[in-house]
């Protein structure tokens, strides 16, 4: 092989790496719950289940471990604030999702 041909596909394979990380987040539970913390009950109402994304990412980011902080964020949209089904469900999503990070995380060191 030449050096070029290397470092042709060196760069190819780091290229590939860099971009399979774009969308990355990591896990908050076990592969079969992400479903619902990442999209909420599926028969709830549009205003609901878009509280409970928010309300859930908020969550996670109050109880996470640091790695996983990083990606999380507080999230609570301003214009649906005041929204009773909105803010029921992104009230719920925070409690049972930052209750359920911490078990989580717990649960991994015991």
């Amino acid at each position: 092989m030449t050096p070029r041909f290397t470092r042709i596909a060196a760069l190819v394979m780091a290229l590939l790496m860099v971009t399979s990380c774009a969308n990355f987040r990591p896990r908050s539970g076990p592969p079969w719950m992400q479903d619902l913390l990442r999209k909420g009950p599926e028969d709830a109402p549009t205003l609901f289940k878009q509280g409970w994304v928010d309300g859930c990412e908020t969550g996670i980011s109050a109880t996470a471990n640091a790695f996983i902080r990083h990606f999380y964020t507080f999230k609570q949209d301003p214009n649906h604030s005041q929204n009773r089904e909105y803010y029921i469900g992104w009230k719920t999503a925070f409690w049972y999702c930052s209750r359920y990070t911490m078990q989580y995380s717990r649960r991994q060191f015991l």
